[in-house]
């Protein structure tokens, strides 16, 4: 399991993975006293998919959960974009052999 997690006030980028990997669930919790959109990505080649809805809006001290899992391809990376102070953790596990 390699987990990618810390609190951000704007972007963020996880390292590439030179292997498929599994985002098996990501939260973020809202750390300021207002509302906070957020947004994440995967992103290949400049081309970026999100993988929650757009500018998500998190309440003051509230919580988002995200446990579906999401395919990460060779190179892909996580990015993560928010209007306010977030703190974040993802879990991410190898893609099982029989899944590639």
């Amino acid at each position: 399991m390699w987990p990618f997690r810390g609190s951000i006030n704007g972007t963020v980028l996880s390292q590439q993975q030179d292997l498929p990997m599994v985002i098996d669930s990501f939260s973020l919790v809202n750390m300021t006293g207002g509302t906070v959109g957020a947004n994440v990505y995967m992103i290949n080649n400049n081309i970026q998919v999100a993988v929650m809805p757009n500018n998500y809006q998190i309440n003051a001290g509230a919580i988002y959960e995200h446990t579906r899992g999401v395919v990460m391809r060779k190179n892909e990376q996580i990015k993560l974009v928010t209007t306010g102070q977030v703190d974040y953790d993802f879990t991410i596990s190898n893609l099982p052999t029989d899944d590639i």
